[in-house]
């Protein structure tokens, strides 16, 4: 073959493979980025998704963590009214019993005999009238035995409405953290996304800017 003629040849092969490479490598260069912006998007979707269910989740563990907690304050304020009449009752046990002891103690009423205060019938009577008033008291269908069952069972209940007041403000902070971590991520996401426009609005300035 003549010289000149594969000379020919070689360049213009040559130059299809350059324009080839060069071809693909301007396809490279939109592809790439587009491909990237998609997966970006996809992700910043993925994330509003579950930002959206993070704070519907928040939203009614807060509902029902004020419900508890209101039912939790009504048991204790019921509770400390139980405890004040309990308190009522027992004082005004202690004033009897007080009443009953202060009666014995007053002097003889035959001043003839003054070293024997009362005599054993009467000591016998107070003792069965302060066992009385015990055995009212205590009684199991009396006023202080049944609020102190009810006090009891009021106790119960507040203890474990606390627990799980206790439980939903736990489950709130950490869907909280999770949240709060979703949106710095959207920020972040944000941020690039901008960025990247902003660049790919200058390139843009510059490929079409006249020469």
């Amino acid at each position: 073959m003549d010289p000149i003629v594969y000379a020919l040849m070689s360049a213009s092969t040559s130059s299809r493979a350059s324009k080839a490479r060069l071809s693909q490598s301007v396809r490279l260069d939109v592809i790439i980025p587009r491909l990237k912006q998609f997966f970006q998007n996809k992700r910043i979707e993925k994330l509003h998704s579950q930002s959206l269910t993070l704070t519907y989740n928040i939203a009614n563990m807060e509902f029902f963590a004020n419900s508890q907690r209101e039912k939790y304050e009504e048991i204790r304020r019921v509770r400390n009214t139980a405890a004040e009449v309990i308190k009522a009752i027992v004082n005004n046990l202690v004033c009897r019993i007080d009443y009953c002891f202060e009666i014995r103690s007053l002097p003889p009423i035959n001043p003839g005999n003054p070293t024997r205060l009362i005599t054993p019938s009467l000591e016998q009577t107070y003792n069965r009238l302060v066992d009385a008033i015990l055995g009212s008291v205590f009684d199991e269908n009396s006023i202080l035995y049944t609020t102190m069952k009810h006090y009891k069972r009021l106790v119960k209940r507040e203890t474990t409405k606390l627990a799980r007041v206790e439980a939903y403000e736990r489950q709130l902070k950490e869907l909280r953290g999770k949240l709060d971590l979703v949106n710095e991520k959207l920020k972040h996401l944000a941020v690039v996304r901008a960025d990247r426009e902003r660049k790919s609005a200058i390139k843009k300035q510059v490929r079409f800017a006249p020469r």
